[in-house]
């Protein structure tokens, strides 16, 4: 092997630097998809400890509502508790937030 043919395999092929600077990054992954919308009640009702919230829904037949009765309170640490768990006590205010929810949207669901 002569000179010239010793200096051509000592020589690297010149890698363009796009393809360098892609050699050296990986591709990133896609982003997530984006997190649904979280829905809201469409009323709420308070009575006592105890909430009502009005969650409006679409089925087959068009559109139609459900009543979550549900009381919260403070713990001895200030933070917010809640639950679906309602004592004798708690009866006369989920029977105001009933009558609330059922003067204002049994026309809106076809009953009388």
């Amino acid at each position: 092997m002569n000179m010239y043919e010793q200096n051509q395999a000592n020589q690297q092929t010149p890698v363009h630097p796009v393809n360098q600077l892609m050699q050296q990054q990986p591709i990133p992954p896609p982003p997530p998809p984006p997190l649904p919308v979280k829905k809201e009640p469409v009323d709420r009702f308070t009575a006592g400890k105890v909430q009502g919230a009005v969650w409006e829904n679409q089925g087959e037949f068009g559109k139609h509502y459900n009543l979550e009765i549900s009381k919260q309170w403070k713990d001895k640490q200030d933070k917010w508790q809640k639950t679906y768990n309602l004592s004798p006590t708690d009866g006369s205010d989920a029977k105001i937030i009933i009558d609330c929810f059922l003067a204002k949207y049994r026309l809106k669901m076809g009953g009388s």
